[in-house]
């Protein structure tokens, strides 16, 4: 009796030990996960932001020209 029971205590023991190394395997892509998101979003936002950074100077001249271009129309329908 203590044979089976001193057995079975140590086939638990090893399966108590490799599903700690499971959970620990789990738990390391969980933060790893964790970091690469944050990581993707940090870059979406800056590429976000650096592109508006870029493009502002043009932007800039769209909106004058498209402001322009409104007031010569109003300016149009006023002489009506």
């Amino acid at each position: 009796m203590d044979s089976e029971i001193k057995n079975l205590l140590e086939k638990n023991f090893s399966l108590t030990q490799e599903n700690n190394q499971l959970l620990r395997k789990m738990n390391r892509r969980a933060q790893w996960g964790t970091v690469t998101h944050i990581i993707y979003w940090i870059v979406i936002i800056g590429v976000t932001f650096g592109s508006y950074y870029y493009l502002q100077p043009y932007l800039n001249q769209v909106i004058s020209l498209y402001s322009k271009a409104n007031s010569t129309f109003n300016s149009l329908n006023g002489l009506r």
